[in-house]
This record gives C-alpha cells, sequence and structure tokens, in this order.
C-alpha cells in the first residue's frame, strides 16, 4: 500500500492526537496503559514522519537523477567529434551555464 503525502500527514495528526490524549489520561489517572498508549502512538507519529521523509528524499533524489541524465547526454553531444567545434563550444557553454544554474538552485554553490 502506497500512500501519499497528504495521507501520511493525516495519519501523522491523528497518531499526534492518540498520544497526546493518552499523555493527558496518564497525567490524570497515572494509569500504566495510558503511558504505553502515549508511547505507542508517538513512535507512530515517529515513524511515519521518517517516512514522510524517506518519500520526499526519494522524489528529490530520482529528479536529480533525471537532471543529471540530461546534463550528461547534453555533454555528450558537447563533445561529439562529429560537431563543428564551433557548435561543441557553443553546447559547452550553454550546458555550463545551465549546471551552474542548476547548483545554485538547490543550494549547491
Amino acid at each position: 500500500m502506497i500512500l501519499d503525502e497528504k495521507e501520511l500527514k493525516k495519519l501523522i495528526e491523528k497518531y499526534d492526537k492518540r498520544a497526546d490524549n493518552a499523555l493527558q489520561l496518564y497525567q490524570e489517572t497515572g494509569a500504566k496503559r495510558h503511558y504505553t498508549a502515549n508511547y505507542t502512538s508517538q513512535n507512530m507519529a515517529d515513524a511515519l514522519r521518517v517516512a514522510l521523509q524517506a518519500k520526499e528524499d526519494h522524489e528529490d533524489l530520482q529528479n536529480m537523477k533525471l537532471e543529471l541524465s540530461n546534463f550528461a547526454s547534453r555533454g555528450a553531444a558537447a563533445t561529439s567529434q562529429l560537431r563543428p567545434e564551433s557548435e561543441r563550444a557553443e553546447l559547452a557553454a550553454i550546458l555550463a551555464k545551465e549546471l551552474a544554474d542548476y547548483g545554485k538552485r538547490n543550494g549547491l554553490i
């Protein structure tokens, strides 16, 4: 089962509420079961946060892989011996500018 970002956030909120309610009951009653419910609900919310972050990281890495593939193919075109020297220089200059822009946009430089 694959959950989208919206569903994960909704589940995180649900388990945070459960943990808060259980903590409140524990503080009122001192019953260990409420402490355990708070602990397990908070752990579930934390695990869902980790899953959400992993999903976002995975999407970021996929996008980087696509950009790198694009840059690599354009780099191959810019170094191809089948193209005239002037065209290769122009392609290389455009690619260098776009690589620098990509680095700035993503906080790499």
